[in-house]
C-alpha cells in the first residue's frame, strides 16, 4: 500500500493540482474501502506523517459495489477479464496435465512395482508395510518379544486364529500315519508272547539271555 501510495497517487495528485492551478498545499481525498490493512494502525499512522495533505475516507463495509466508482464498474470489468483469463489457463494446463499423467498411469499399470511401491509406500513412522520390512530380523524379533513377554496380547491373537478344518490332532485316530492303527484292528496278544517276554506293568519286559 505505501508503494502504491507514492508511486501512484501522489504524482496522480500533484498532476492534477498542476492542471488546475492550485497550491501544492491542495489536499486530496483518497477513497478506499474497508480493508483491514487500509485501516490498519501502521498504515494510518504512515499516512498521516508521509502524506498529511491526503484525506482518506472509508466507504461503509457491504458498500463498496454501490459507493465506489472503481468498482461499480471498472473494477468489475478487470476482475471479470482476470478472471476469465485465469480460468483459460486453468484449464489448459490442467488438461495437458491430465494428458501427461493419464499416459504415466497408463504404462504404470503393466508394472509390478506399481503394487509393490505401494505396500513400501505405506508408512506409520519408521514402519512400512513392505515384504522387505515385515519379514526383517527386527520385525521377526519385535514379534517374538511381544507373544514372549506380552501373554494377554499372545492368548487375544491366538484366539483370533481360525479353526483350520483340514487340521487334526497328532493323538486323534484320524491322524493319517503309518505307524498309528486303529485300536479295534488290534488283536489280543497275550499268551502269545515268546517265552523270555514278560507283560509287567503295561509294557513288556525281555528276560532271556542278553548275551
Amino acid at each position: 500500500m505505501k508503494e502504491w501510495v507514492d508511486e501512484c497517487v501522489v504524482p496522480y495528485a500533484n498532476r492534477k493540482c498542476q492542471e488546475l492551478g492550485r497550491l501544492p498545499t491542495q489536499k486530496a481525498i483518497l477513497i478506499l474501502d474497508c480493508w483491514s490493512v487500509h485501516k490498519g494502525e501502521e498504515f494510518l499512522t504512515w499516512m498521516k506523517a508521509s502524506h498529511p495533505l491526503i484525506i482518506l475516507v472509508f466507504v461503509p463495509a457491504g458498500c463498496t459495489l454501490v459507493a465506489q466508482p472503481c468498482d461499480t464498474q471498472i473494477n468489475r470489468i478487470l476482475k471479470h477479464l482476470i478472471k476469465s483469463a485465469c480460468v483459460e489457463y486453468l484449464s489448459q494446463e490442467t488438461q495437458r496435465q491430465l494428458q501427461m499423467g493419464f499416459l504415466f498411469l497408463r504404462s504404470s499399470l503393466t508394472r509390478v512395482s506399481a503394487v509393490r511401491d505401494a505396500w513400501h509406500d505405506t508408512k506409520f513412522g519408521d514402519w512400512d508395510l513392505s515384504y522387505e520390512t515385515l519379514t526383517s530380523a527386527r520385525s521377526r524379533t519385535l514379534v517374538h518379544e511381544r507373544f514372549t513377554e506380552d501373554i494377554p496380547f499372545s492368548l487375544a491373537i491366538s484366539s483370533q486364529i481360525p479353526t483350520d478344518p483340514l487340521f487334526v490332532e497328532v493323538d486323534s485316530p484320524k491322524f493319517d500315519d503309518d505307524s498309528a492303527l486303529d485300536p479295534n484292528m488290534l488283536v489280543d496278544i497275550r499268551g502269545q508272547l515268546p517265552m523270555d517276554v514278560e507283560e509287567q506293568e503295561g509294557g513288556y519286559i525281555y528276560t532271556g539271555d542278553v548275551a
